[in-house]
């Protein structure tokens, strides 16, 4: 696990408009050695977020284009939540949104509500592991989970033992940007993933640095597939 300012270490203080071709690339042939990712942006927008809304924005076509020079070519959805407890309802964009449609949708998004935390983080995660239902065969999977609250525990009938087996079953790689909390810490654990440690006075440049090394962190994870998974994580999986 890395901490902020390890991650944050080597900043990139200019982050440019994404050159044209980037604006409507969504699927890409993947002749060779091309892999086809679906990726799951869940986002958690409550209050004290906006910052991290910001910075996901500024740094979309930078993920896109780090993915897109090392082979990958990536599907992406969105899971944008606060606190269903108390009738807050997520906001769930399908597999196959536009690179520009959801940074329009970011854009759009202002962090309000959530009330005190916890926060809707298990839901959230199960809604996304729903959508990688819709994944082509042979696509990586992979869910990027960005939140600076702990989860409620459990949630209606969801637990973080609960996810963490749905995380599993369907073999979809968390990458967190969340306190060094649990569960969190167990679900990058498990499906060889990476927790980036981030807190609630980020600002959005420091933050779009982080989205960058996540998006490093999503090639190197990618390109070392099921070697990354620990033994105990394949007794889960046999277990399943």
């Amino acid at each position: 696990m890395r901490n902020l300012s390890e991650t944050i270490a080597s900043r990139v203080t200019a982050r440019p408009e994404p050159a044209p071709e980037l604006a409507g690339k969504q699927h890409r042939p993947a002749p060779g050695n091309w892999v086809s990712l679906c990726l799951v942006i869940v986002l958690d927008a409550t209050e004290s977020m906006q910052p991290c809304i910001d910075g996901a924005r500024q740094a979309l076509y930078g993920m896109l284009d780090i993915l897109d020079k090392s082979k990958i070519s990536a599907k992406l959805g969105s899971v944008i939540f606060r606190d269903e407890l108390i009738g807050e309802e997520a906001n769930v964009t399908p597999l196959g949104v536009a690179p520009e449609a959801l940074k329009n949708l970011l854009r759009s998004t202002r962090a309000e509500g959530g009330g005190d935390e916890p926060e809707s983080s298990l839901p959230a995660l199960m809604k996304a592991v729903d959508l990688l239902s819709d994944a082509a065969q042979g696509a990586s999977r992979m869910i990027l989970h960005i939140t600076d609250a702990r989860p409620h525990d459990p949630e209606g009938s969801l637990t973080a033992a609960s996810v963490r087996d749905a995380l599993l079953e369907s073999r979809a790689i968390y990458l967190g940007c969340t306190p060094a909390i649990e569960p969190y810490k167990t679900f990058a654990n498990v499906t060889g993933g990476t927790l980036f440690t981030i807190h609630s006075g980020l600002d959005a440049e420091s933050f779009g640095d982080i989205l960058e090394s996540v998006a490093h962190a999503s090639v190197h994870t990618i390109r070392q597939g099921e070697a990354g998974i620990s033994d105990d994580t394949r007794k889960i999986l046999e277990g399943i």
